[in-house]
């Protein structure tokens, strides 16, 4: 059994303070063996943590459409902002990526 973090955000989203090493190191002392680090509208910071420790990130996003947030993982290109949530979710299944809804029980986020 792999103990796994699906949604992860670090200093490249405008809400986190959280640097790439510092996630490594958070992620490491809880034991965790896989973190998609899924920051808004960007995959820098996921690439950047991939390249730190390959075994341990993987790339991913968090998108916003016009539609709500989306999640990306398992990607290899960016996914740019408020696209039609479909056309989204095309372009990331052309990248063969895992697609999920980022808060789907969330009434008070804008899209929900």
């Amino acid at each position: 059994m792999q103990k796994v973090e699906f949604h992860c955000h670090t200093i490249h989203s405008k809400d986190c303070l959280v640097s790439i090493e510092d996630l490594h190191a958070a992620a490491s002392k809880k034991g965790l063996d896989r973190v998609m680090v899924t920051d808004h509208n960007s995959i820098e910071g996921a690439l950047k943590a991939v390249e730190l420790d390959p075994q341990r990130f993987i790339v991913g996003e968090e998108i916003m459409t016009q539609q709500g947030e989306l999640l990306g993982m398992f990607m290899r290109e960016l996914i740019p902002p408020g696209m039609p949530a479909m056309l989204s979710i095309e372009l990331l299944r052309s990248q063969g990526a895992f697609v999920s809804v980022s808060h789907p029980f969330d009434t008070l986020r804008e899209g929900g």
